[in-house]
């Protein structure tokens, strides 16, 4: 130490003070060499060796020079040792010194700098000081510069500086940064700055100049959007770098390829510089060194032409991620061979290398996310015993690339596995690919993949990007992609053979899997399998014996959407069988999917409402969701969205529960009627295709109410034992209700016809019947006998002029709502009536004779014709006669002729007198 520390130690020795370092490491000096004393001491003779000239001459010469790359070169040991080494280099202010030597002509002192620079690239942390300094655009230029040993040298050191994001934006403006830093440090010489250790003076030697300055506290690089974007540095340390051999067959310069693809992947994570890359014709070259081969290839060779290849097809999988750049992989004149996805789905299946292979997988992955490119992979290529073809196998289904990845899942290594189930995922999102898949046998597979051990690890695993957890994810796409195809027996056996593989039991296990619910993705896509397996009504039969039931209400409480989605339609798709009806409400399974009918998503309440529909086939569902949950109540709130999935799932649900009468009534209480009614003129048919059957079920269920909103009633709606008329009305309301109104004379009727009451309509029933069976089968003879029976009820013919202008209906009205003291008048109360009285009690005259006949009504609810109506009967002939009740009763005409419009009040005598 004593002698290290002589200030009259030569400068040239003190080269080697950085080598003293390692054997005073190995020896007993450890300590010393790691207390603070040792840096300082380093600092001092570090700068006295890179500044001072040599003693042998006082100006810049070859021997100077020779000195100058013996220090760079201990340093370049030095930086070799560890990162710490490096930071270390970096902090007493070897950068500026480096860069302060590039001012010396010698190439090989450039060279050794360079090495240096490289080494401390390596390092983070120094990268940020490297770009201010300049090292960054000395690096671009170099790989520009003639000497190729300094532009490989370049090239390692790009591949370091491109690792972060932050310097990869520093690249297209490195010059202007590297100038703004330099103007900055002139600025700030005069500042109080720690500047660092001085060496000391020493007699009779000049002394040396100033330590250099360390960085600015905020790196200027950081605010680069300043200065112009450069994309030429871009293309010198990426496209620059792969230079391909002009000849085919000759051997290119593999070291610096590779290296000019690993800067390349690292810019193509970056969105923006994707679109730059494409820009500059990457794809073309990085798909032609996909097949790329060469005479007279040595181990070596291989080696690099594989790295070359995973490197390539890296870069293709990351570009191929950008929906906008997929289009630019299809076939182009540069490209032939079904684009990218020719030379990747050869490369998978002919390559040696496993890490090739999976980078291959992963960018027909990502390339399968486009519709066309799927195409292109079910066309491209097919690996044949003797010979290549295009287009589909003898078995005319297109395989394409779905051969090669069925096969690395089976035969590859575990790496491998992901990828190429990733991409055959996504391959079978359309039926062509489902073909593929099934007929590849690889559906039979995926039993093999989900083994029990996986499904245990994925659910240990904590990350979704856990090899273990994308297998079960995208093994569960494939099932669920592939059994969604059309002709359903084809599927039956499919599904069924997949069952007896034990599928069906394997993807239970992750639905019971606790461990599972934090990965919603997998369970969704699990469960959406499970949708799919129990189409069929073996499978459906096999799960419930699994007791899958009992586990959808912890399904459906969980915490992520998907999974309370998939859960409902689940439960939906196993409630087309009774077992599973009746084990809903055992395991209150209904309780929990009612409860996602209050979830906050519209597309969770969709997936209720479609399993409600198929549950409420059991009566004793129905009974439980409609009477004591109110089902109503939640459909008329529901069916006030917008949403169309919502609309048609809540709509079908409401046509499933309105078969029984009972449940008709309470929906039309509830304010479904019109909610139903004001959706038949939505823009989606399925929503008016199930609003239109909503109405037909409910009203045919609930007459009354049918009459209410249609204004008819047809031959086929047969009145048996209560029906009322309420006339205008502006919302639905019960008979009870309406009992428990008082008379208001500004208000119609409620005509109730009640047989168990009233007397005298049971009499009037009675005599109806006999006279109807006194008459012959001619119907016309039928409804003459009752229209006249009547009108002798009602108060009797009379001339059109005293109908119009002497007989005042409302009076005889008035007073019988009052002797009933209700708004509600029973047909027993009536001794006169008008069209709407006449024609309603033919109407039920006619249903208890079993004679066809039907009642229709105006369009008007005041004034002169306010709930005019009139019959309608049908011969054998199909001919429609109107029945005249008031003028000549009995009278019939033929419908459309004058008399016919004349009596219903249509066209030109709608507002006018009926007489003439």
């Amino acid at each position: 130490i004593s002698i290290i520390l002589t200030p009259a130690l030569p400068s040239v020795y003190c080269s080697y003070l950085l080598m003293c370092k390692s054997v005073l490491m190995s020896s007993r000096h450890v300590s010393f060499v790691q207390s603070k004393l040792f840096p300082q001491i380093l600092s001092f003779f570090f700068f006295l060796m890179i500044r001072r000239p040599p003693r042998s001459t006082l100006s810049s010469s070859s021997a100077a020079s020779d000195v100058y790359k013996r220090q760079v070169r201990a340093l370049c040991k030095y930086a070799d040792a560890g990162a710490e080494q490096r930071v270390e280099l970096r902090e007493i202010g070897c950068v500026s010194a480096l860069m302060a030597l590039y001012s010396n002509k010698s190439v090989e002192l450039h060279i050794a700098v360079t090495e240096v620079l490289e080494r401390i690239a390596k390092e983070e942390t120094n990268r940020p000081e490297l770009t201010e300094r300049g090292a960054l655009a000395m690096f671009l230029d170099l790989l520009v510069g003639k000497n190729l040993e300094l532009k490989s040298v370049a090239a390692t050191a790009m591949q370091w500086m491109s690792e972060d994001v932050v310097t990869r934006q520093a690249v297209y403006r490195a010059h202007d940064i590297a100038t703004a830093c330099k103007q900055h440090v002139e600025m700030d010489k005069n500042a109080t700055l720690e500047r660092g250790p001085s060496p000391p003076r020493q007699r009779g030697i000049p002394e040396p100049p100033i330590s250099p300055p360390p960085s600015p506290v905020a790196h200027l690089y950081s605010h680069s959007a300043q200065f112009e974007k450069n994309l030429q540095n871009l293309e010198r340390c990426t496209v620059g770098l792969l230079a391909l051999p002009k000849r085919p067959k000759d051997k290119p310069d593999l070291e610096t390829i590779n290296k000019g693809l690993c800067v390349l992947g690292h810019f193509a994570d970056d969105c923006i510089a994707r679109h730059e890359l494409c820009d500059m014709g990457s794809i073309p070259i990085l798909t032609t060194m996909l097949p790329m081969e060469f005479d007279d290839q040595t181990p070596e060779d291989n080696a690099g032409l594989d790295l070359m290849k995973e490197r390539s097809a890296s870069s293709l999988s990351k570009v191929g991620s950008e929906l906008t750049l997929r289009p630019l992989m299809r076939v182009s004149p540069e490209m032939k061979d079904f684009g990218c996805v020719g030379p990747l789905t050869k490369l998978l299946d002919t390559s040696t290398n496993p890490a090739v292979r999976t980078e291959c997988a992963k960018a027909l992955g990502n390339l399968a996310l486009d519709g066309q490119s799927r195409l292109d992979m079910l066309q491209v290529w097919n690996h044949q015993p003797v010979h290549q073809v295009y287009g589909p196998d003898p078995d005319h289904i297109l395989y394409g690339a779905v051969k090669p990845l069925s096969l690395r899942t089976h035969d590859g290594e575990e790496r491998e596995i992901a990828p190429c189930l990733q991409a055959l995922a996504r391959i079978c999102s359309q039926p062509v690919g489902c073909d593929a898949v099934i007929g590849n046998g690889m559906l039979n597979r995926l039993a093999e993949l989900i083994t029990p051990e996986r499904i245990e690890a994925a659910a240990e695993a904590r990350d979704k990007t856990d090899v273990a957890v994308q297998i079960v994810r995208d093994a569960a796409n494939i099932t669920a992609n592939c059994l969604t195809r059309p002709l359903p027996a084809e599927n039956d056996a499919v599904r069924d053979l997949f069952s007896d593989l034990g599928g069906l039991n394997l993807f239970m296990d992750i639905a019971r899997s606790d461990g599972m619910m934090k990965h919603a993705e997998v369970m969704s896509t699990s469960l959406s399998a499970i949708m799919q397996l129990v189409e069929t009504a073996t499978c459906r039969r096999k799960l419930i014996e699994l007791d899958f039931v009992p586990e959808i209400p912890k399904l459906a409480g969980s915490e992520s959407k998907v999974v309370r989605i998939a859960a409902a339609y689940t439960m939906g798709t196993l409630a087309y069988d009774q077992p599973a009806r009746e084990q809903m409400i055992e395991y209150k399974v209904v309780e929990a999917i009612m409860s996602l009918l209050e979830d906050p998503s519209l597309q969770v309440q969709a997936a209720a409402l479609f399993c409600v529909s198929n549950a409420v086939r059991s009566a004793a569902v129905r009974m439980k969701v409609v009477d004591e949950m109110g089902l109503g109540r939640y459909l008329v709130r529901i069916l006030e969205c917008s949403d169309s999935d919502v609309l048609k799932n809540a709509l079908r649900c409401t046509c499933a529960i309105s078969t029984d009468v009972k449940n008709a009534v309470q929906l039309c209480f509830d304010g479904v009627l019109q909610k139903a009614e004001y959706h038949q003129t939505s823009q989606s048919k399925a929503v008016r295709k199930y609003a239109s059957e909503t109405l037909v079920r409910i009203l045919n269920s609930n007459l009354p109410a049918k009459l209410w909103l249609k204004g008819c009633l047809g031959q086929i709606d047969r009145v048996e034992t209560q029906f009322y008329d309420v006339g205008k009305c502006e919302k639905w309301l019960g008979l009870d209700d309406l009992r428990a109104m008082e008379p208001n004379n500004y208000r119609p009727e409620v005509l109730v016809w009640d047989l168990e009451t009233d007397s005298k309509a049971q009499r009037w029933v009675e005599e109806a019947r006999a006279g109807v069976a006194d008459c012959t089968t001619e119907i016309l003879e039928q409804v003459a006998f009752l229209a006249n029976y009547v009108s002798k009820q009602l108060g009797g013919h009379m001339k059109p002029e005293d109908y119009f202008n002497n007989y005042d209906v409302a009076k005889f009205m008035r007073k019988a709502k009052r002797m009933s003291k209700s708004q509600c008048v029973p047909f027993g109360k009536l001794t006169n009536g008008g069209t709407r009285h006449r024609a309603l009690l033919l109407k039920l005259l006619c249903d208890y004779c079993d004679v066809d006949c039907s009642l229709e009504r105006g369009p008007f609810k005041r004034g002169a014709h306010a709930f005019h109506s009139w019959n309608v009967v049908t011969t054998e002939n199909d001919e429609n006669f109107v029945v005249d009740l008031v003028f000549a009763p009995g009278a019939v005409y033929l419908e459309g002729t004058e008399e016919a419009r004349q009596y219903q009040c249509r066209d030109e005598y709608a507002f006018s007198s009926l007489c003439q």
